[in-house]
């Protein structure tokens, strides 16, 4: 099987990441070949991830990396061993390596204590700074990052799926949001309904874009030119308001809260795994793995004896 053939159907920052991890093993094992795959160099490799000193910020040093961020790079590199082991000649023997050199070392455990939801202090915070920011080239782009940050919020896509929403992908009659497979993780498309405030706000944004006279089939546009907007242009956007509301995030914490706040409505888990375009319900359930004490207090103090089953 021809490599193009493997990476057709991931999308570009799946092989990105791939590709990442595999430079950072060459980095950190000089000279690796393939005979060098060995379950002895990948416990080499992650006692290097885990002592090294590494310079970040503003000249600050730091000695190794997050427990997640190791798990990362197992995930990656599994897959990317996993698909290397299945590739045969015509005689039906492996091309490149036998074993899994991963094969026998532990999955990392990693314990998520951080919270990974915005709540209502927060959002407002982002609100406003999204709104009054005088960094802003004009009406135009402040309408658009407002339409943009709501539809991160109500909709609960990915920063993929946004920026390669296209206009038509708006059904003004039934007010669905549809996310076309091509853009997703899991290829496959899906509809979400739109939330009233996000609806308003979107038809303020088209209509803001109309006068600029935007013809680029893409939601959302440049600044500047008649072209789709980016994820590098979502980052500057997300640094901006970072910056002003004083508020540390990034687009996916929106997912989170998205899925948060849906759980706290109640709704069926199963309808929700639909929305976020998850391929299972495992997926959807480590979404909700920060699901506010609270409210599981209130749920606490449901029971009874009288209403027990």
């Amino acid at each position: 099987m021809d490599e193009k053939q493997y990476s057709e159907r991931l999308r570009p920052s799946t092989l990105k990441g791939y590709a990442e991890s595999f430079k950072l093993l060459n980095k950190l094992i000089p000279g690796l070949s393939v005979e060098d795959l060995t379950r002895e160099t990948m416990n080499r490799f992650f006692k290097q991830l885990e002592t090294r000193k590494r310079i970040v910020g503003k000249g600050r040093e730091v000695n190794g990396v997050r427990a997640s961020t190791t798990l990362t790079y197992w995930s990656k590199l599994n897959t990317f061993f996993e698909w290397v082991v299945s590739q045969k000649d015509n005689k039906g023997k492996p091309k490149y390596i036998r074993v899994n050199p991963l094969l026998g070392i532990r999955r990392p455990q990693v314990k998520y204590d951080d919270r990974r939801w915005l709540n209502h202090q927060e959002l407002e915070k982002i609100m406003t700074a999204t709104i009054l920011n005088a960094h802003w080239l004009n009406n135009y782009v402040r309408k658009r990052n407002i339409a943009i940050i709501l539809t991160l919020l109500f909709t609960g896509i990915r920063s993929g799926e946004l920026v390669g929403l296209y206009v038509s992908d708006i059904d003004f009659e039934r007010r669905l949001l549809t996310i076309r497979g091509e853009t997703s993780k899991s290829r496959e498309h899906r509809k979400v309904p739109i939330n009233p405030k996000l609806w308003t706000h979107l038809n303020d944004y088209l209509d803001a874009r109309k006068k600029e006279n935007k013809m680029t089939p893409y939601l959302f546009t440049s600044s500047t030119k008649d072209e789709g907007f980016t994820a590098d242009g979502l980052k500057s956007v997300v640094k901006h308001i970072v910056k002003a509301s004083g508020v540390k995030f990034h687009p996916h914490r929106f997912r989170h809260t998205f899925a948060v706040n849906l759980s706290l409505r109640n709704i069926d888990v199963y309808h929700l795994k639909v929305l976020m375009g998850h391929q299972n319900i495992d997926m959807t359930t480590k979404y909700l793995r920060h699901f506010p004490q609270t409210k599981m207090r209130e749920d606490i103090n449901t029971l009874s004896l009288e209403n027990m089953a």
